[in-house]
């Protein structure tokens, strides 16, 4: 048994050296020949882009101002519809390299995961399942259960999503025991896994799996819509517009908003990172993950605001 447990160990470890060895291969291949190029072409786009929009500030051809608009007209909100030539500059100058970084130099790594089967999701401990629902930005979605006598975590929104075939996203509520020691996770269907039921320890790992899957949506697709959009870009487009530059409240109010303009511009009118449409492009743009196409994005983003600014009044 030693000596066969011993050759298992050595086998695994060959195995885990050639795969490094060969993901090394393709990762530094990868960047040779595609990613540094990209990068490369990347930043001359940049400082062309840049070089034009200070033309059109300097010559004021084709000057844009930042405007508002609807969202949608089911759910009838206003955000931002059209960037200024100024927020253009600032963001092109401040932010823009570092999302080209991230698309260029960090994707051929997910790439070699992809291919030797290595894109999986660790399972955290519960510990810090607690940690992140009551000590990050998920505790705005938190209340007291008084029935239960624990915090709840309510997923809400995730009903009204049409995810694409194979996808699922079952998490509904997470409750957490005041010192954190104890998780209980209801799923679609209203069953429950509790963390301290080890004859369903199986059922409860899978159930905390599709709350750290539903938590990576959860947070830039649902919870957090009312505190990006609608009043900050209202603050920010109409701010600038109205507000003396030199004055103490637009100084003071001016590094909150900075790039929001541009952000949820690019967020609701772009769409890039969430114009996931099955298509062959999804496989090269590794940010496009949200099995969900923009108009259910952008349709969650205007329902969730209408709801918190106009129907509670």
């Amino acid at each position: 048994d030693i000596k066969s447990n011993l050759k298992e160990a050595i086998v695994e470890f060959l195995i885990n050296m050639i795969r490094t060895v060969i993901g090394g291969v393709i990762y530094c291949a990868l960047l040779a020949c595609v990613y540094i190029p990209l990068y490369c072409i990347g930043f001359l786009l940049i400082k062309k882009t840049l070089l034009v929009q200070k033309l059109r500030l300097w010559t004021k051809i084709g000057r844009t101002q930042a405007k508002l608009g609807l969202v949608s007209r089911r759910s009838r909100v206003s955000d931002v519809s059209q960037s200024s030539t100024e927020e253009e500059i600032d963001f092109l100058t401040h932010r823009s390299l570092a999302y080209l970084h991230r698309m260029t130099l960090w994707t051929p790594g997910e790439i070699v995961n992809t291919f030797l089967r290595k894109q999986k999701v660790p399972l955290i401990s519960d510990k810090q399942l607690a940690y992140v629902i009551m000590s990050t930005v998920f505790a705005h979605s938190v209340a007291w259960d008084k029935e239960r006598a624990m915090f709840r975590l309510l997923l809400e929104g995730f009903e009204d999503l049409f995810l694409f075939q194979g996808f699922y996203w079952d998490a509904r509520h997470v409750l957490v025991s005041p010192d954190g020691k104890k998780i209980i996770i209801q799923v679609d269907g209203g069953n429950e896994f509790h963390s301290d039921d080890e004859r369903h320890k199986a059922d409860y790992d899978l159930a905390k799996l599709h709350v750290q899957v539903c938590l990576s949506y959860f947070a830039p697709g649902l919870s957090h819509n009312h505190v990006h959009f609608v009043f900050p870009s209202a603050v920010c487009v109409l701010g600038k517009k109205l507000l003396n530059r030199k004055g103490a409240l637009y100084k003071l109010l001016s590094p909150h908003f900075r790039f929001t303009e541009r952000i949820n511009y690019q967020a609701l009118r772009v769409g890039k990172a969430t114009n996931n449409k099955r298509s062959l492009d999804r496989l090269f743009f590794l940010w496009q993950s949200f099995p969900v196409t923009k108009e259910q994005f952008l349709e969650g983003v205007a329902r969730k605001c209408k709801k918190h600014y106009m129907d509670k009044g």
